[in-house]
C-alpha cells in the first residue's frame, strides 16, 4: 500500500475518535524514562535534551499544545506531554502511530493525540481541530521536512520551533524557509551520537523575533 493510499483510507476524523481519552492534567512532568513497546529510534540523551530545553521555558511560558510531527512512536511527543495541555503527534506509517498510541496507553499517558498521515496534507486539518500550537517540534528523516511543511509550520505561528537533525545538509535547507516567517535561530547542539564517522545529531531551538 502506498502512502498516498494510507492517508486516504484513514479520515482525520476517525483517528481523532480512536485517539480521544479523558484528559489529565501533566503539567509539570518532565520525566523521560517511558517505557516503549516499539523500540525507541533515538538516543534517550537527545530526548533528554529536548525535554530539558523546553523545561527550562516552562516556568515562564507553558504552552497549551506541543506538536511533533514525524513522531514516529511518539518518541517525543510522549515525554513533552508532560509540558502542555495536549501533545499531538503526526507520522506517515500508520503502524508507528498504533505503536504509539500503545505506548501512550503503556505509560498511562491521556493528553497525547496521534494521526496517521502525510504532514504536508495532514498539518493543516490537525491544526485546525486542536488550535495553533505553542511548540512545534520535528524529527525528519535524513531527506528533511522540506519547504512545504517548513511553512505549513511557521504560519501555524508558534513561539518556538525545535529541530533535532542527522543532517546539516537537509537541516540548513528546512532552517532558511523559517527566516521570511520572523523565526532566528536561539540555540544550536551538535550531538555525537556516531564517534568516529562524520554523522552528527543536531539539535536547533528556534524563537519568533
Amino acid at each position: 500500500m502506498s502512502d498516498g493510499q494510507q492517508v486516504q483510507d484513514h479520515s482525520l476524523q476517525r483517528q481523532h475518535d480512536r485517539a480521544e481519552a479523558p484528559r489529565r492534567q501533566h503539567r509539570g512532568r518532565q520525566d523521560v524514562a517511558l517505557a516503549h513497546e516499539v523500540g525507541q529510534l533515538r538516543d534517550s540523551g537527545v530526548r533528554r535534551q529536548v525535554v530539558a530545553g523546553l523545561a527550562s521555558r516552562a516556568d515562564a511560558e507553558v504552552p497549551t499544545r506541543i506538536l511533533d510531527v514525524f513522531c514516529g512512536v511518539g518518541f517525543f511527543t510522549l515525554a513533552l506531554a508532560g509540558l502542555a495541555d495536549e501533545a499531538i503527534g503526526v507520522e506517515i506509517v500508520e503502524a508507528s502511530i498504533i505503536a504509539a498510541r500503545g505506548n501512550a496507553a503503556l505509560n498511562h499517558i491521556e493528553n497525547a493525540y496521534f494521526y496517521s498521515g502525510d504532514a504536508r496534507r495532514t498539518l493543516p486539518e490537525v491544526i485546525d481541530k486542536h488550535g495553533a500550537p505553542g511548540v512545534v517540534v520535528l524529527d525528519p528523516p535524513r531527506g528533511g521536512a522540506g519547504g512545504k511543511v517548513m511553512r505549513r509550520i511557521a504560519r501555524s505561528g508558534p513561539s518556538r520551533i525545535v529541530y533535532v537533525s542527522c543532517n546539516p545538509t537537509t537541516l540548513a535547507r528546512d532552517l532558511k524557509e523559517l527566516v521570511p516567517f520572523g523565526y532566528r535561530i536561539a540555540a544550536v547542539e551538535p550531538i555525537d551520537l556516531f564517534p568516529q564517522t562524520y554523522h552528527v545529531e543536531t539539535i536547533v531551538a528556534l524563537d519568533r523575533r
